[in-house]
């Protein structure tokens, strides 16, 4: 699922290249504030993941090394939820 941003070569390169469907959310069918099942879970966990500073930018040349840091990141708020 994306937003109106990534229609045109974005959606074409998903669909042709990758083979995946890719939808494309609509303001003008959707009037107002919509939670959309799919996307609320990442938009709040990107939103945990801004208490790091390390994942603020991409300073890692691997990006074995940028997923490990999004892994420790995501341990933490888990650590950080437990107490």
């Amino acid at each position: 699922m994306g937003d109106l941003g990534y229609r045109g070569t974005t959606k074409e390169f998903v669909e042709n290249e990758l083979r995946l469907k890719m939808n494309i959310s609509d303001k003008s069918t959707n009037p107002g504030f919509n939670l959309h099942k799919k996307r609320w879970p990442v938009e709040r966990t990107f939103g945990w993941f801004g208490g790091s500073r390390r994942l603020a930018k991409d300073y890692e040349y691997l990006p074995q090394v940028s997923e490990n840091w999004v892994r420790l990141s995501a341990i933490g708020v888990l650590i950080a939820r437990l107490f």
